[in-house]
């Protein structure tokens, strides 16, 4: 499933407007996660774990100055 912030699509399982997930839903639950292995924005881990194909990788240290967060919808 996919929903779309700011022009930038945010990919996870059972997606809610605020980014909350299957996983995590509660009023907390509003930051998707651009995983650096793909460039893509998650939900969470899980949901890149059950949708990408691939592992996670973490960001290098060179790159912590790329924004890889974004808020849900309120």
């Amino acid at each position: 499933m996919q929903l779309t912030i700011e022009g930038i699509p945010v990919r996870g399982l059972e997606i809610d407007g605020r980014t909350g997930c299957a996983h995590y839903r509660s009023e907390l639950d509003i930051i998707a996660v651009k995983f650096n292995c793909c460039r893509i924005y998650y939900c969470c881990f899980y949901c890149h774990e059950l949708e990408a194909g691939h592992a996670a990788r973490l960001w290098p240290a060179a790159e912590f100055e790329e924004k890889a967060a974004r808020a849900g919808l309120s």
